[in-house]
């Protein structure tokens, strides 16, 4: 494993601070530190493996809007991947939309879903 080699310093940094350090809130890094490295390694080679139940439950949505066309399985599996993807992406952009128009920190940092009237608005 490459990565672990040359990002060993920014690990044993994290491994060894005396509070805990959350990858996605760079607040929580400490005085100096940089882990975006470590960050970029794991949206570009863990996060792409959905776990089994967003697996599942991503066919049985996606289904209806692949099947329609008399696909076969290989095609219609990979057009429900590429949908879920999507549909990923479009949820984190929606989220920091709704971030940006919050007025207090707290409040943006509540934020972990689109909601409401929020989902109906557009920039």
């Amino acid at each position: 494993m490459d990565w672990i080699q040359d990002n060993k310093d920014l690990l044993w940094e994290m491994a060894t601070s005396t509070t805990p350090v959350d990858i996605f809130d760079n607040e929580t890094w400490g005085e100096g530190n940089d882990f975006e490295p470590i960050k970029d390694v794991i949206h570009k080679r863990m996060a792409p493996q959905p776990v089994h139940q967003q697996e599942v439950e991503n066919h049985v949505q996606s289904g209806g809007h692949v099947r329609q066309t008399k696909v076969g399985e290989g095609r219609g599996s990979r057009r429900n991947t590429i949908h879920s993807y999507h549909m990923r992406s479009f949820n984190r952009d929606a989220i920091e939309i709704v971030r940006g128009r919050r007025s207090t920190h707290a409040a943006k940092k509540k934020t972990q879903r689109v909601e409401g009237s929020d989902r109906m608005q557009s920039n």
